[in-house]
């Protein structure tokens, strides 16, 4: 026989039926470093006149399996198309006891495996596993494995022996720190408990999570829908055309998810000219084939850069309604205030297809609060060229334009700080301030600002004494300071 992506195989069984007993021998040479071999002896009835075959009630049977597979092949017959696993598990195993009760012994061991899926960006390295059976019950002492960097994955458990798909186990992991989510829009790293429990018919997952460094990015420009058109292929081999018709392996029938999110902070958003870190709480109910997420984040601080300008975030909230990302939504409020107006920008709905709308104090249209926070005069006083740039501007904020700041996002990444913007001071058109901010562990946050061409150079810290009080201190480059206590009470 033939797989794809795995060398040629030879098997070699033999039968051998007598009146009270059926052994079989089986070994498969070319796809591990080992043989595969495979004995069993199991009691039956046999006879040809009249025929019979049927096991033995309450007989003893025998057998052994020793095997060295590679688990590339586990990934063919599973038809893991977006997934890759490379590595070999060792197996060891015997079979004794009845019919009516039969007993298997041995050990499996995986050893410096490695595993990766495409589609959810996840990616375990150094997986170690030992797993043990112990007549009717397996055990699983061991399960290590890395996200390929710092975090470590972690598990133990045991599987009742029935034989059936009504089989109860139970499986506890651990993490610590681990990054199992790597897509474009997001990325997270994670610690916590998860256990799942029931029967390989029915699992229920729970446990509570706690969401470490992660980043929700929104994109700049959103890929259009492309209809799916359906592709018939001809002159197939008919090992391709068979291999196609086969359906995907079902794991479990039902996977049921109740689990507990918590977000302390360190959840980055960003894109689309927005820079905030926020804190929240979710639920995650549903099926694995439909998760449901429910809940919501609240920013702790940041900014939106809008054409050149800085506007604080004085509101913002990410809600969970349900299926995720097309229930998710965004509802942000920034402000930029100036001596003579002040300007509003509020960022609401789908996080696919936010909208953007202006307001001002006085009040004044769409294309004259632009106008004034652009240039700081009306419409009727620009110059061509300034129309022009009106224009992009009016097109950028309705999502037609192109992001100006992706050179920003790249030397924030560079310095490995979480906050960086150039501001240009509301007092003065000359005076321009580079800020940076870092958070140093969960509670504080230090924040530089570095002038353009004056002397306008301070550094600030936060320091969140509980959640409802923060103690800031700021000095400045004359080393004359400042420190406040802050008190908020979210209702």
């Amino acid at each position: 026989m033939e797989f794809q992506h795995i060398l040629p195989a030879t098997v070699a069984a033999k039968a051998e039926v007598k009146s009270d007993s059926l052994q079989i021998d089986v070994s498969l040479d070319g796809i591990a470093e080992k043989t595969m071999k495979a004995s069993f002896k199991i009691p039956v009835i046999f006879s040809l006149s009249p025929f019979a075959f049927s096991l033995l009630p309450d007989a003893r049977v025998k057998g052994q399996l020793a095997a060295k597979i590679n688990l590339a092949l586990i990934q063919m017959l599973l038809q893991m198309e977006d997934q890759s696993i490379e590595g070999y598990v060792t197996v060891d195993l015997g079979l004794a006891g009845t019919t009516d009760a039969p007993e298997i012994t041995g050990f499996a061991r995986i050893e410096k495996a490695a595993y990766e899926n495409v589609r959810s960006g996840t990616i375990l390295k150094d997986i170690h596993v030992l797993m043990k059976a112990n007549g009717r019950k397996m055990v699983l002492e061991e399960a290590r494995a890395t996200d390929g960097e710092d975090g470590i994955i972690s598990a133990e458990g045991w599987l009742d022996l029935l034989f059936t798909k009504e089989s109860p186990f139970q499986l506890d992991v651990n993490l610590d720190k681990a990054t199992l989510l790597r897509q474009d829009n997001l990325t997270a790293s994670m610690g916590g408990h998860i256990t799942l429990s029931g029967s390989l018919n029915d699992v229920v997952s729970r446990g509570r999570l706690v969401v470490g460094t992660s980043e929700i990015r929104i994109p700049d420009r959103f890929t259009p829908k492309i209809t799916e058109l359906e592709v018939v292929e001809i002159n197939l081999p008919n090992n391709e055309m068979h291999r196609q018709k086969l359906a995907p392996v079902s794991t479990a029938q039902r996977l049921s998810l109740n689990l507990e999110v918590e977000l302390p902070g360190r959840v980055f958003v960003r894109g689309r000219g927005l820079d905030s870190e926020w804190k929240g709480t979710l639920h995650v109910k549903g099926s694995l084939q439909n998760p449901a997420i429910r809940g919501d984040m609240s920013v702790i601080r940041g900014n939106v850069n809008l054409f050149g300008k800085r506007f604080a975030l004085i509101k913002g909230e990410l809600a969970f309604n349900g299926t995720v990302p097309s229930s998710m939504s965004l509802d942000v409020t920034a402000e930029n205030r100036r001596t003579d107006m002040t300007t509003r920008v509020h960022i609401s709905g789908d996080l696919s297809s936010p909208r953007v709308t202006l307001e001002s104090d006085p009040p004044l249209p769409s294309d004259e609060v632009l106008s004034h926070l652009l240039f700081r005069r009306s419409t009727t006083r620009i110059t061509p060229l300034q129309a022009f740039q009106l224009a992009r501007a009016i097109k950028a904020l309705t999502g037609g334009g192109v992001n100006a700041l992706d050179f920003m996002e790249y030397t924030r990444k560079l310095l490995g700080v979480d906050q960086l913007a150039v501001v240009q001071s509301e007092e003065s058109a000359g005076d321009t301030s580079v800020i940076i901010g870092k958070n140093l562990g969960e509670d504080i946050y230090i924040k530089a600002e570095k002038g353009v061409g004056s002397s306008k150079d301070k550094v600030s810290a936060e320091f969140e004494i509980t959640p409802n009080i923060i103690l800031d201190s700021e000095v400045g480059k004359d080393a004359q300071g400042g420190i406040g206590l802050n008190w908020k009470w979210d209702y």
